[in-house]
């Protein structure tokens, strides 16, 4: 286990040292961003873009993004859509990107979680689908869905625009703890999402 630590530790620290001269963009940044997107599930048995022409299958996206060198993370909230009015979700997302063929062009591959948030209009709060008032903050990061995220980001100056595929997944922390839990992380719940984000960055 320390052999793998160390090993672990050794590859972080080549990755960063390589990414950084090869790459034109400040060491440190944070950013906001608005994104479009839009939601595959109503299209599962139609086809993958099916539903694009259905406005109920949209949704925005507003965030905040930080990154340091290769190291992105963002925390994105999407709006109610669809037949969902009252439901948002937050992505919150870590990511690796690096620059593809040159400084200008980025190809990003990050895991992150999903948390759902459901205000009825009578009845208490649910996040994940548990009462608010029974659930803590562990038990929220715990039956939050895990999602997988691909991207591809062109910049523009300060501003970054970019394409982005969105799995989620059927396991979320809890259950891939459990005994071959792990393997089920590639399986998809049927609720992709791909999506057009612009970012700027602030400082």
């Amino acid at each position: 286990m320390f052999r793998l630590s160390k090993s672990l530790t050794a590859l972080l620290v080549l990755i960063f040292v390589c990414a950084t001269p090869i790459s034109a963009r400040s060491l440190f940044e944070v950013g906001i961003g608005l994104s479009g997107v839009y939601d595959t599930s109503s299209s599962a048995e139609e086809g993958f873009f099916a539903g694009m022409g259905n406005g109920k299958q949209w949704t925005i996206g507003i965030g905040v993004n930080t990154r340091f060198s290769f190291l992105d993370l963002a925390v994105v909230a999407l709006m109610p859509y669809g037949e969902t009015e009252e439901t948002f979700s937050l992505l919150s997302t870590l990511s690796v990107s690096v620059p593809l063929v040159t400084d200008s062009l980025y190809v990003s591959v990050g895991t992150g979680l999903t948390t759902d948030f459901l205000y009825p209009e009578a009845g208490e709060t649910k996040i994940n689908g548990l009462d608010a008032s029974s659930v803590s903050f562990e038990d929220v990061l715990y039956s939050s869905p895990i999602h997988l995220k691909f991207g591809l980001d062109v910049l523009i100056g300060s501003a970054k625009i970019g394409l982005f595929y969105l799995m989620n997944s059927i396991s979320d922390l809890k259950s891939i703890g459990e005994p071959g839990g792990w393997t089920e992380i590639l399986r998809s719940s049927k609720h992709d999402k791909i999506g057009l984000a612009i970012q700027l960055g602030l400082f």
